[in-house]
């Protein structure tokens, strides 16, 4: 039995109210919960990076630049 949460209800109901299928393409297919993991995780990933980027000075912000670019990094 699938279960679906409140809030990915709310969510899904709520964006299919107000998005514009017209002008937006919107792809739908049932996902693999392997790859669902994967997806997850590369959004997060983003989100946590775009977390710290936003922090003035962030001596982790100079981390993540040092790693990117292969550079040695001083913990």
């Amino acid at each position: 039995m699938e279960q679906i949460g409140i809030y990915e209800q709310l969510i899904t109901q709520v964006v299919e109210q107000n998005l514009n299928r017209e002008r937006f393409y919107v792809g739908e297919r049932v996902l693999e919960s392997a790859e669902a993991a994967t997806w997850l995780s590369r959004f997060l990933a983003k989100l946590v990076e775009h977390a710290i980027n936003a922090i003035p000075n962030s001596s982790y912000s100079y981390r993540i630049e040092r790693v990117r670019s292969g550079q040695p990094v001083n913990l």
